[in-house]
């Protein structure tokens, strides 16, 4: 866990310089909640980034909630799947919130 930790804080730190990043897809890549946050907390102020896919990781509620609150400035994004994330109902709940402020949002997946 902590090499993955790693490797997310340094795909992170490339992902913050990064504008033009359309897709970023990390499904299956044993990220949990830690890591969760840290690359929502890069690509948050992507203008580019219209496809997120962090399915069937182990973040559960905690990196729901980075995602949750990373929503808010994540105006352009138009698919979001946490799929099979461990995601309870404080994660669902919390990320339903903010799907229904979210305009542009068009496919979000958050089942467990």
């Amino acid at each position: 866990p902590a090499q993955i930790m790693l490797g997310c804080t340094h795909l992170a730190a490339g992902l913050q310089s990064n504008t033009v990043l359309a897709k970023l897809d990390l499904t299956s890549c044993r990220v949990g909640a830690k890591g969760c946050a840290a690359v929502v907390k890069a690509v948050q102020a992507n203008p580019s980034l219209r496809e997120l896919r962090l399915a069937l990781n182990h973040f559960g509620d905690e990196g729901a909630t980075s995602v949750a609150n990373a929503l808010k400035d994540m105006r352009n994004l138009q698919e979001l799947d946490l799929s099979g994330s461990m995601i309870r109902e404080k994660g669902n709940s919390k990320l339903s919130q903010e799907f229904k402020l979210h305009m542009g949002l068009i496919s979000g997946n958050f089942w467990r």
